[in-house]
This record gives C-alpha cells, sequence and structure tokens, in this order.
C-alpha cells in the first residue's frame, strides 16, 4: 500500500494542479462543467490519500465517478491518466489498462507523457490477461461476449479481458461481420487478427439476347442479377467473333450498380466522290452528294457513282460484319481523243503488209519470167505469163500508193490531235523502188 502512495503522489503532482484543457468541439459551458468535475476527482484523489479502508474505497469511487463525467464531457488526456490512476488505487487494474490505452490515443503527448503511461502499462500488464485485436481494414468496431453491450473500441486494439475464453465481435460498415474466438491468461496477450469481407453488391449487366458475357473471366449468364464484391470488375461481350472489354469499379456500401454494354456490328459503307454524284449500291440510288453512309448487308456489293459531264466509275466490294469501308471514286470528264487515228493506224499496217507480200509474189513471177524468156525474143513468151506479170505489178503499184496514202492520213490525223497526244511519237519512213515502195511507221501512243 505504501508503494501505490508513492506512485499515485508522483503522479499526482504532475496533474492536479493543471487546468482543464479547453476543447474548441465543446461550448464554454461544458469545459467549465468538465473542469468542475475534474477539479472534485483530484481533490477527492488526494484527499483519499489520508484514510484508509472503507472510507478511502468511498473517496476513490467517488473521485472515479466524477473523472467518468468529465470524460463523456472532454476525454482530455489529464483525466485519462487519473482515472486510470484511481482505478489502480481501487485495484482494478484491466479497467485501468483500458484508461491508459486511450491516454496513448491523444495527439500531442510528449516523450515524457508517454513514457509514464508506458511505465504505469508495463506495471500492471503481469497481473491482467489481454487481447491484441487488429482488423484488415482497420475501423471495426469490438465488442466483447455481447453485441448488446456498447463497443469496446475499434481495430486496432489492445484490451484487458478477464482470464478464460471469450467471443469477440468485429463489425464494419459495407462488411461482413466476423465471430472470433479467444482465449486469455494472465500476464499473455492473445493475438487477433482477422480480414474483413466487403459486402458484394448487386451487378445488373445489359447485353445483347445472343451475346456471350463473361465476369472477371467466368462466363455468366447476363440475364441474371451478379454478386460482385467492391473493387474493379472486367465485363467481356463476345459475338460474331468479335469482342469488346469494359470495367466497373464498385464500390463499399455502394446499393446497386449498372453496366450496360454492346457491340457495334453496323455494316455501313462510305462512299465519296471529288465531285457531285449520283451514287449506286447494287443498281439502287442510295444518295448523292460528295459524302454519302449507308447500311449494308455483309457480303459483295457493286458500287457505281455517275455524274453529269463525266465517266462513271465503278467497284466491286466487300465488307464483313461489323465493317465501315470507305469507297472513293474519283470522277473524269470523258476523253475526247478519237479512236479513228488508231483505226488508220490498223488500216495503213493491213495495206503495208498486204502491199509487202504482193510486192513479193510480184518479184518471184517476175524472176520466173526472165529465167523462162532469157536470151530469146518477147514474142516466144507466152501472152498469158506477161499479162499476168503486168496485172500484178500494177496492182502493187497501186496497193502502195493506197500504203503511202494511208500513212499519211494517219500521221496528219495524229498531229491534228494537238495536246491530246502529247507523249505520243509517230516516226514515218517511206521508200520507193521501180518494182514497189516500202513504208515504215514507228511511234508510241
Amino acid at each position: 500500500m505504501t508503494r501505490q502512495l508513492l506512485l499515485w503522489g508522483s503522479a499526482l503532482v504532475l496533474f492536479l494542479c493543471a487546468s482543464f484543457p479547453q476543447a474548441h468541439a465543446q461550448s464554454g459551458a461544458d469545459n467549465a462543467q468538465a473542469q468542475v468535475y475534474f477539479d472534485r476527482g483530484n481533490a477527492l484523489a488526494e484527499r483519499a490519500q489520508r484514510f484508509r479502508g472503507a472510507r478511502r474505497q468511498a473517496m476513490l469511487e467517488e473521485a472515479l465517478t466524477n473523472y467518468v463525467s468529465a470524460i463523456r464531457i472532454v476525454p482530455s488526456r489529464n483525466v485519462l491518466f487519473n482515472a486510470g490512476m484511481v482505478l489502480e488505487q481501487l485495484e482494478r487494474p484491466a479497467q485501468a489498462f483500458g484508461y491508459y490505452q486511450r491516454y496513448l490515443q491523444i495527439e500531442g503527448l510528449s516523450a515524457e507523457e508517454r513514457a509514464q503511461a508506458d511505465a504505469r502499462i508495463a506495471e500492471i500488464r503481469p497481473t491482467i490477461a489481454t487481447a491484441s485485436i487488429v482488423s484488415e481494414p482497420p475501423g471495426a468496431d469490438v465488442f466483447v461476449d455481447r453485441l448488446d453491450l456498447a463497443a469496446v473500441g475499434q481495430t486496432p486494439l489492445e484490451v484487458a479481458l478477464p482470464p478464460g475464453s471469450h467471443r469477440v465481435f468485429l463489425r464494419l460498415e459495407y462488411h461482413e461481420g466476423a465471430d472470433l474466438e479467444v482465449a486469455t491468461s494472465v500476464g499473455q496477450t492473445a493475438q487477433v487478427r482477422q480480414a474483413l469481407t466487403p459486402n458484394s453488391v448487386p451487378l445488373r449487366i445489359t447485353a445483347g439476347e445472343h451475346d456471350e458475357v463473361t465476369l472477371d473471366g467466368e462466363s455468366i449468364d447476363a440475364s441474371v442479377v451478379q454478386n460482385v464484391r467492391p473493387g474493379e470488375h472486367r465485363v467481356t461481350l463476345t459475338r460474331a467473333g468479335r469482342t469488346i472489354e469494359e470495367s466497373v469499379q464498385i464500390r463499399a456500401g455502394q446499393d446497386a450498380a449498372e453496366l450496360s454494354i454492346s457491340l457495334d456490328l453496323r455494316t455501313a459503307l462510305t462512299l465519296e466522290s471529288n465531285v457531285d454524284a449520283q451514287f449506286f449500291l447494287d443498281g439502287s440510288l442510295v444518295g448523292a452528294g460528295t459524302h454519302v453512309e449507308v447500311d449494308v448487308e455483309p457480303g459483295e456489293h457493286e458500287v457505281r457513282a455517275s455524274a453529269d459531264g463525266y465517266s462513271p466509275a465503278e467497284e466491286t466490294v466487300r465488307v464483313e460484319l461489323g465493317e465501315r469501308r470507305q469507297v472513293r471514286a474519283d470522277l473524269r470528264p470523258p476523253s475526247n481523243r478519237s479512236a479513228a487515228p488508231h483505226v488508220m493506224l490498223g488500216v495503213t499496217g493491213a495495206l503495208l503488209v498486204t502491199s509487202g507480200v504482193l510486192t513479193a509474189v510480184t518479184a518471184v513471177n517476175h524472176g520466173d519470167w526472165e529465167s523462162e524468156c532469157g536470151g530469146m525474143p518477147q514474142e516466144r513468151c507466152t501472152q498469158e505469163r506477161h499479162s499476168r506479170i503486168e496485172n500484178l505489178a500494177l496492182a502493187t503499184d497501186i496497193l502502195w500508193g493506197a500504203t503511202v496514202l494511208s500513212g499519211g492520213v494517219t500521221l496528219l490525223m495524229y498531229l491534228l490531235r494537238g495536246d491530246e497526244s502529247a507523249g505520243s511519237t509517230l516516226n514515218v519512213d517511206v521508200s520507193l523502188s521501180p518494182v514497189g515502195g516500202q513504208l515504215q511507221l514507228r511511234g508510241a501512243f
């Protein structure tokens, strides 16, 4: 008892004369009332040290009552520490331990003040049984043995308990409760660690009737509401070989969540032209202008663009399901270049070949005639052979003349084309001989 009195006296010197700290959250009247309880408790605790037995016990109980009344108004560090000291005097170390723990949770304590509280806890720890209770996430209310009583604190928490088995209940908003068993013994600290599971949240996913939907990699029936835990979840939708993915964030305490996910499988063609044009799709007019968008069925389609004064453009395109394809038509004015020069060039070529062949035939017949009639008077050669050779020679000359004329006309027609023949070349070589002639055309068109 003498040792306890000395301990009480050393601590009491620090706090009996201390003024009650003002709490900004309380009114002035509340602070004044708390100060009255604090001062009265200090006076009773000091007087109790002069007595023994039942009178001393009664004064300490009355001092504790005043401290508790002050704590209910403002739980200041001075009153918490003094309440713990009184409880030690009353030989209730488990309760004293609780007040010292609350004292240490106050911010702004000096190193000396913390050391004093740690020393008091170390002094009484061998005489009590405690449990260290930790939850993930922290902040859970801790109930011991009965849920209908007030919580003893919030996690993380070390609480003094009577030796033996106890039930510990953890309750945290938006989380499933945890009910645990813990056994305590004097001088020991039982460890209790518990991860709290967040309450599931109903998630409604809206998708197409024939869509394949997965939630976090698991195939689900989108018509059924899913219960999910808070956090991020991945939803994928697959249709016609195409897949999209979206995420949904579920918050703890959320009443419900909804996600609408769809796959745009619109198949379309964007038709463009450099001039205002009419666009036809598979023979039907689908729009006019320089930009037309049209929905189409997957597959092959014939696209045609036409405009007055321009040559039409046609293209066959194939589009797949969900594809959006662009088709551009660069329309140009029709070409004014006549085909006549090319036709004449062909005629000239044909005449040239024919003239060449006929010249060869004439030369062969003329050579045969000279070999048969050589050294003999002309009258001895048959009149029929002579006449035939003369006719061949005449026809050859006429044909060569026509060839030369055709070549000249062809050349003139190409020259008259002006700028339209830019880049074209035509070289004409003409040679004549007593028995015929030669016309050579060379060029690029």
